[in-house]
């Protein structure tokens, strides 16, 4: 890659700059779309927030709106899409296609700017960081295009050809990561295998493989070895089998960590993925019914996430 003589942006989160390049508002270089339409079809080109993947810019799915009941808004070929609902999810897209999304999504037309650039750009590891440091709302924070995100600074470079060049390095780039991405994922999931077949045998039979074994009764256990016995989970555990609030809180800036389904990963609670905060009066509510011990063990019983531990 070329080397730049760089220059200070005069954005601070934004840093130095090529020489050459300028600072524009989001909104003098692209601007909102706010076509809607009410018109249901079956044919698949509607998207919601969670057909869009997070910090890749792919599409994951695409429905139709027979069944939609929330505001629709249009997009046309060359926008850039963009999941205002928890910017921090960095969800985004630049469309190659006519459609239709939900009102959750920004629906970006670049008009003195490359749209691939665009993209890539809004999902820049800053600029997400920026959409999140202004969202508002506690629960369901949002991005607001007129007041926040529209005015955002861009870093340009002058001539429409260095804006593709950089976008279309960056495709070749990306393809090449994901590549490499999708074979380590495939060892990793023949690792988790193995990994899952090794605790099975022994926590069903044993180290010893000499002993003398007996049918459990079990078609998932199969034999287990003779001296031992199966019983019920609930008759070894020493307090009750239950599970948390059936309610979504009203989280709070600070107080007790609330965590939900995704923080439990890789035999581990991820607080960096909790929800939030919650007082410590509701947090003295939801203990009533369950209060978490040390040593106690978590498993998912619901949703996308069913069986982590």
């Amino acid at each position: 890659m070329e080397a730049y003589d760089l220059k200070d942006s005069g954005v601070e989160w934004l840093g130095s700059i090529p020489i050459h390049w300028g600072v524009d508002r989001l909104k003098d270089v692209s601007h909102l779309r706010d076509e809607k339409t009410a018109i249901k079809s079956s044919d698949e080109d509607y998207l919601e927030l969670e057909d869009l993947s997070q910090w890749t810019g792919k599409i994951l799915k695409k429905r139709n709106t027979l069944e939609v009941a929330s505001q629709i808004n249009v997009f046309y070929e060359g926008d850039v899409l963009f999941g205002k609902l928890r910017p921090y999810l960095a969800k985004y897209a630049y469309v190659d296609f006519n459609g239709k999304c939900t009102g959750e999504i920004l629906a970006i037309k670049p008009t003195r700017i490359y749209g691939g650039f665009l993209a890539y750009y809004v999902g820049s590891k800053h600029f997400i960081n920026h959409c999140d440091n202004f969202a508002y709302g506690a629960k369901m924070p949002r991005i607001n295009w007129n007041t926040q995100m529209g005015i955002f600074p861009i870093p340009i470079p002058p001539v429409f050809e260095e804006q593709k060049a950089i976008a279309d390095y960056l495709d070749k780039a990306c393809q090449n990561i994901d590549k490499t991405i999708a074979l380590k994922q495939q060892q990793l999931d023949k690792l988790e295998a193995y990994r899952k077949s090794v605790i099975h045998e022994a926590v069903t039979k044993g180290l010893d493989k000499t002993v003398p074994m007996k049918d459990s009764g079990v078609n998932l256990f199969g034999n287990i070895p003779q001296a031992w016995r199966m019983q019920r989970i609930k008759d070894i555990v020493k307090t009750k089998i239950t599970d948390g609030p059936h309610e979504t809180p009203q989280l709070e800036e600070s107080g007790i960590p609330f965590i939900s389904a995704e923080a439990i990963k890789g035999d581990k609670i991820d607080f960096n993925k909790k929800r939030g905060f919650i007082s410590q009066e509701l947090h003295e509510i939801y203990s009533k019914k369950c209060k978490p011990q040390k040593f106690d063990i978590f498993i998912i019983k619901s949703g996308a996430t069913t069986g982590n531990v």
